[in-house]
């Protein structure tokens, strides 16, 4: 907020104003909208020099940023880890073919007030909630879908003539996916394992109990999987190995809704306290 505040106070004054890291990357990206005369990148052909620097191709491909303009409404998804995060990638290209003026950028948030009294300096029209931040938002909501409402979990903002409007994607898309996955029109009575008890669980847990599933969440914290399980009707229990048994007797089907998988924990495993048997066709990503 400082550096866009910076440089709107030497708007017309050549100068170069830069981040540094996964926190500054937005000042890369938005370098035209904050009147640097050029933004730093690696070279071309090699790794990247520093964090939060992009390479050419990146900033061509996947933020367009020669065509970024004063104009162009900013779009965002926050979270912490967000830099591995593939919505730019996704809603850039999609803006880009629908011919909107919008640029969709990552902020690594650490405090939820901070961020927004930057959406509201540069006008942020829409966010995407990542973890660790989708229910810390909720208290910027004036407004919030029954699924929200429900689940105490938003992962989509919209910026409202009365404020920020809350909603929850995650459940459908999730539901439409796992549907497809699996063969079936229907999931009632099918016994499911949810592995984690954060935001996405709460969305993922609510969404298979209006379908009639019968749900056991396991968490690395038993209590965090009880008070779950107690606010949605299902059953909840320590991600560990003594209660591995109980786990495997439950179902066949697991739903994976913990960091482990995205960055920087690509290689964890949440039932890996011992060989198992497991075969994961669907990963989840919060």
């Amino acid at each position: 907020l400082g550096l866009f505040r910076l440089a709107d106070r030497y708007r017309g004054i050549q100068k170069v104003i830069l981040g540094m890291g996964d926190y500054g990357f937005p000042t890369r990206i938005l370098s035209r909208r904050m009147g640097s005369m050029w933004t730093y990148t690696s070279a071309a052909d090699s790794s990247l020099a520093a964090p939060g620097q992009a390479s050419p191709e990146t900033l061509r491909e996947v933020y367009y940023h020669s065509r970024i303009n004063a104009s162009d409404t900013i779009l965002c998804v926050i979270g912490n880890p967000v830099m591995h995060s593939k919505s730019p990638l996704i809603h850039n290209r999609g803006l880009k073919l629908l011919g909107l003026p919008y640029i969709y950028i990552p902020i690594l948030v650490d405090e939820i007030d901070a961020f927004f009294e930057l959406a509201e300096y540069l006008g942020i029209a829409g966010v995407s909630v990542m973890v660790p931040h989708k229910e810390a938002v909720l208290g910027h909501c004036a407004d919030v879908s029954d699924e929200v409402a429900y689940t105490r979990a938003c992962n989509t903002l919209l910026k409202r003539e009365g404020g920020w409007t809350g909603s929850n994607t995650d459940i459908a898309g999730f539901l439409l996916s796992f549907k497809r996955f699996l063969g079936c029109h229907s999931l009632s009575g099918e016994k499911i394992v949810v592995l984690g008890a954060g935001g996405a669980a709460k969305g993922i847990v609510f969404g298979l109990k209006q379908e009639g599933a019968e749900i056991l969440i396991a968490n690395r914290t038993a209590a965090h999987a009880e008070r779950l399980a107690g606010e949605l009707g299902c059953r909840g229990i320590a991600l560990a190995k003594e209660q591995y048994p109980t786990i495997e007797a439950f179902g066949d089907i697991f739903v994976q809704t913990t960091s482990c998988g995205m960055h920087p924990y690509e290689e964890l495993d949440p039932l890996a306290l011992r060989p198992h048997p497991y075969e994961f066709h669907l990963y989840y990503d919060s």
